[in-house]
């Protein structure tokens, strides 16, 4: 499976649940610049062209507050 194949396939998994919307090519800069390093290619990708967050092992991952996909922490969970 090539990278656009899992970038189709994450998208298709997260059928109908609601996901924030994408990450701005703005947030990845800003992202990048606090943890010092380019983000993976793959995650990179998935941010910008699937959602900011929302989807992986605990549907929290953003880079930026969305409000309701955020954690910083092993656990987190969708805000009330």
């Amino acid at each position: 499976m090539d990278e656009d194949e899992l970038i189709d396939a994450v998208g298709r998994r997260a059928g109908d649940r609601e996901l924030p919307p994408r990450a701005s090519s703005a947030d990845v800069t800003a992202f990048e610049a606090v943890v010092g390093h380019r983000m993976p290619q793959l995650l990179r990708r998935l941010c910008l062209e699937v959602a900011n967050g929302g989807f992986g092992p605990w549907e929290v991952l953003s880079l930026t507050d969305t409000d309701d996909w955020f954690g910083d922490f092993l656990g987190a969970s969708r805000r009330p």
